[in-house]
């Protein structure tokens, strides 16, 4: 499944999103990004905080989410 981005061309931490957990299987929840990290490559969970990203970036990307959660940047389906 494709992101929609909604026009968006970067995703900021307090930003809401839908998500997929279950590494991107399970059902779509809206939540916010609590906080972003920006790893060397896709599928690593520790990188530098930042506060923004590119939404072309957000595969690199490691997200806390505020329902207790972390994500992948893959498992983010939509930028609201």
């Amino acid at each position: 499944m494709d992101m929609k981005t909604n026009g968006k061309m970067s995703v900021k931490v307090g930003q809401k999103v839908k998500y997929r957990g279950n590494f991107g299987s399970g059902p779509i929840e809206v939540v916010t990004l609590e906080s972003i990290e920006l790893c060397e490559g896709e599928h690593e969970k520790y990188g530098t905080p930042v506060d923004e990203v590119d939404v072309w970036e957000l595969n690199r990307c490691c997200v806390c989410l505020d329902n207790g959660h972390w994500a992948y940047g893959y498992q983010i389906v939509e930028i609201l």
